[in-house]
């Protein structure tokens, strides 16, 4: 029973978007599980549920598979940024404040093939491309991480 309704509840992060336990509980009994809030918090901790940004201003919880396909730097990134635009070869990158230095140094790591360097300040990051022609590329590869899984 408890392995069926762990089924079950990896079943519906990699479905819906799942932001509080409660959603969760109402979703498991929307599958016919009764089960109270303090029991799905003890089956998401020995699961090992994550939360990760969901890409509309707020958290969701994945499974801890959801986070492995993605490298270090690019959980920073996913994490800490919250918008990116750009014009010409130049991407002004918005993070959380004080994060920017460390997305900045994300990005610099990853030599991406489009970005020459980064400078970065408090919350503010300009990402130098290579070519003009990278821009739409790099932006629409930052906006990709940034979506849901």
């Amino acid at each position: 029973m408890i392995e069926d309704r762990r089924r079950a509840i990896a079943d519906i992060l990699r479905r819906y978007r799942i932001c509080t336990q409660e959603d969760l509980v109402t979703s498991l009994s929307k599958r016919g599980y009764s089960v109270t809030q303090a029991t799905v918090s003890r089956d998401m901790r020995e699961m090992g549920l994550v939360k990760i940004p969901d890409g509309e201003d707020g958290y969701r919880y994945a499974l801890p598979d959801d986070r492995r396909s993605l490298s270090k730097e690019e959980h920073i990134i996913r994490e800490f940024v919250v918008q990116a635009e750009g014009s010409g070869n130049l991407i002004v990158v918005k993070t959380m404040p004080g994060a920017a230095q460390g997305v900045g140094a994300a990005f610099d790591k990853l030599s991406w093939p489009e970005v020459m360097g980064t400078i970065a300040g408090d919350d503010t990051i300009f990402i130098a491309l290579r070519s003009p022609d990278d821009l739409r590329a790099l932006l629409d590869r930052i906006k990709d991480l940034l979506e849901e899984c």
